[in-house]
């Protein structure tokens, strides 16, 4: 049995108080978990709340895309291309909302809570 899903499971059954029917339905959330974790980044739902798990290393870098992205949104959408002349940099854009904000704000859309535990990020979602 995976230890990194057991641990997550054990973070997230403190911090939210997931309830456990029995022994197979414990099983089955951390398979759920175990499998989730197979990919650099994942959703998952146990008892009816959602939660993302990112691992550690790839957390920049799906930050970075997903913030360039929400920023283009809302404060470039009105331009069709950004112009040749106009350069922004977005490693140092992205860097000034990691360090105001943290993760948490972006990806816990429920709470703003960042949780992590061996090699994982995970925020709940709804």
């Amino acid at each position: 049995m995976n230890t990194i899903a057991k641990n997550i499971f054990n973070v997230l059954k403190s911090t939210y108080d997931i309830d456990i029917l029995d022994e197979d339905q414990r099983q089955e959330y951390i398979d759920t978990i175990e499998n989730a974790i197979e990919s650099d980044s994942s959703t998952i739902e146990l008892d009816g709340m959602e939660f993302r798990l990112i691992n550690e290393d790839a957390i920049r870098e799906i930050y970075q895309d997903e913030q360039e992205e929400l920023i283009k949104d809302c404060y470039l959408s009105n331009l069709k291309e950004i112009p040749w002349w106009l350069e922004i940099d977005w490693e140092k854009t992205v860097e000034n909302v990691l360090d105001s904000d943290g993760y948490g704000h972006h990806f816990a859309s429920y709470d703003g809570g960042e949780l992590y535990t061996d090699g994982y990020y995970i925020f709940r979602t709804n």
